[in-house]
């Protein structure tokens, strides 16, 4: 360490080091003030992960596909923030566990409904191949709200029975797929077959895996 001869102890004969490190140095605070830097904007999607086949809102430490519609349509959460409240700001995703992959999600008898105007939903699948959502002939499979955005791929979509769209009734909604970049837009209704029986009654089971649809009928 540098140091400096005290210059008191010269007359004496005796010299005696001072380390620099032990001066003290006065600091002009104007020398160093502090600055602000604007951080960056970073806003928060919600995702969520469907682990149960079942179709049901219960306080049961699972998360149903109806479950996570309902928190990301409401951006509301649900059961103290086991499921977290939607963003109004970025899209909510929606992504299903391991455990359900070669299985079936089947409606009691209720359309899944997609309603959030503020940034939309994307439900993305493990594969059509490798998750169905059944209406069991019970009602129509996902209703699409007027000025709602939704994304859906990677499921097939089975059993739906409505007047129109049994499949996907988007009422002047926006369905589009992020994963292929196709987009549906205004009033659509996809469906594949009618109820010979009540020719406007549809019955539907898509596939969505690819840019191209089976069964498109614009209403």
């Amino acid at each position: 360490m540098r140091s400096r001869v005290n210059k008191r102890n010269r007359r004496s004969g005796r010299v005696s080091r001072v380390p620099l490190a032990s001066r003290q140095c006065r600091v002009d605070p104007y020398l160093h003030r502090l600055r602000v830097e604007p951080l960056e904007d970073r806003r928060m999607l919600t995702a969520y992960l469907v682990d149960s086949p079942d179709d049901t809102v219960l306080d049961d430490e699972l998360t149903t596909l109806r479950e996570a519609l309902e928190a990301a349509n409401t951006n509301t959460a649900l059961w103290d923030g086991d499921i977290p409240a939607g963003s109004d700001t970025e899209t909510d995703v929606i992504t299903f566990d391991s455990s359900l992959s070669g299985g079936t999600i089947t409606l009691a008898g209720t359309q899944l409904e997609i309603t959030d105007t503020a940034a939309g939903v994307d439900i993305q699948g493990p594969g059509a191949e490798l998750l169905a959502i059944d209406a069991d002939e019970q009602s129509r499979v996902f209703y699409v709200g007027s000025g709602a955005e939704a994304s859906l791929w990677g499921l097939s979509i089975t059993g739906g029975s409505a007047d129109y769209g049994g499949g996907i009734y988007s009422y002047y909604g926006t369905l589009s797929s992020s994963k292929f970049g196709w987009l549906i837009p205004q009033q659509v209704i996809l469906s594949v077959a009618k109820d010979l029986d009540c020719p406007r009654r549809f019955f539907a089971t898509l596939r969505m895996t690819m840019p191209g649809l089976d069964g498109i009928w614009n209403y």
